[in-house]
């Protein structure tokens, strides 16, 4: 499991950082300590751990915060608990000191995604391409729809304001509507 994760942080712009992690001439056992990702200086440790080390595990966070408060570092910290599902009192505990990430043991590759996104970098759409219009964009989604006359008086109302937009739709449902009542229905 730590291999997975340290694999899914360095796919995603963090780097590997040698361990143990050194602060303020305090050494802080871990499995996998990360930075990133890209230029950014947040630090991501990587802990192993067993129920019954709890007390100990909260002892030595607390003493890492401690320490590079001391070193007035202002780095963002996480440390990512692999191992048995932490109780809500072992989260809150864990919380006041330090951002607590826990994976359990079994954790599948999506559950694992869905645990650390935090910390992933988002995938976003592509941007528009520069030099193209929007105009030019909307005709090559459109294709032969630009022309369908129930979307061509939304293109054009939409050249000119929302409320237009909206005003056209409205008339192409009433007109919609009145095509599809029966002769001699009334209105309503």
């Amino acid at each position: 499991m730590i291999n997975k994760l340290v694999a899914r942080l360095l796919a995603n712009g963090y780097q590997s950082r040698p361990t143990p992690l050194h602060v303020a001439d305090q050494q802080f056992a871990c499995d996998a300590v990360l930075e990133g990702p890209g230029g950014d200086a947040e630090l991501v440790l990587i802990v192993s751990w067993e129920e019954s080390a709890f007390p100990q595990l909260q002892r030595r966070l607390r003493a890492l915060t401690l320490a590079l408060d001391g070193s007035s570092s202002a780095r963002p910290l996480t440390v990512i608990l692999v191992g048995p599902p932490l109780s809500p009192t072992q989260v809150q505990d864990l919380l006041r000191i330090i951002r607590v990430i826990s994976i359990p043991n079994d954790a599948t590759d999506a559950s694992m995604d869905t645990l650390l996104a935090p910390l992933l970098v988002l995938d976003l759409p592509r941007g528009v391409e520069h030099g193209r219009s929007t105009d030019d964009l909307l005709n090559q989604q459109l294709g032969s729809l630009r022309d369908d006359p129930l979307v061509k008086p939304l293109i054009e109302a939409a050249a000119i304001s929302s409320e237009a937009v909206e005003e056209a739709f409205i008339q192409l449902l009433d007109s919609i509507l009145s095509e599809s009542s029966p002769k001699g229905a009334p209105d309503a």
